[in-house]
């Protein structure tokens, strides 16, 4: 199985459990990190995640994705907070954080520029739309998107 659909799987398997506890799934990164593994699960939930909030969820999902067995490999199971300057990896990522300012890097050059930073005004079909804070406006598709995280107000 591809990084991308153990993820995925991962996802499947520990969304009902973290919605019974009032917590989502904010994100699943499956990393190579040396020799070994790492499985990376963002949590979230009104008001903000707390260290018990992780240590619990950490817990309850190591027993689940034992028994489920998605996971072939060795692997350090790491659960946190997205942070104020959480990654925006999915569409709905971006719809959650329209008119929050971003940072976005892109695969190709847009515009001959591959770096763009502003406020995120809208997600439509495949497109974001940020606009500067000189007021230029750009659309840069989502399948173009390297990286993309929220500039966090702290």
């Amino acid at each position: 199985m591809q990084c991308g659909d153990i993820e995925e799987k991962i996802r499947e398997i520990i969304k009902p459990f973290a919605e019974a506890k009032r917590i989502s799934i904010y994100d699943v990164l499956f990393l190579k990190r040396g020799k070994g593994r790492v499985l990376r699960v963002y949590i979230d939930k009104p008001g903000g995640v707390t260290v018990e909030d992780c240590a619990r969820v950490s817990r309850e999902i190591s027993v689940v994705l034992s028994v489920e067995g998605v996971v072939d490999e060795p692997y350090t199971l790491e659960v946190s907070s997205p942070g104020v300057n959480r990654m925006l990896r999915r569409k709905e990522h971006f719809v959650q954080n329209v008119g929050n300012d971003i940072v976005v890097y892109t695969e190709e050059p847009i515009g001959g520029r591959r770096n763009f930073g502003g406020r995120l005004e809208d997600v439509d079909e495949g497109d974001i739309i940020v606009r500067s804070k000189d007021e230029v406006v750009y659309r840069i598709p989502l399948n173009t998107i390297k990286k993309a995280h929220l500039i966090g107000i702290v």
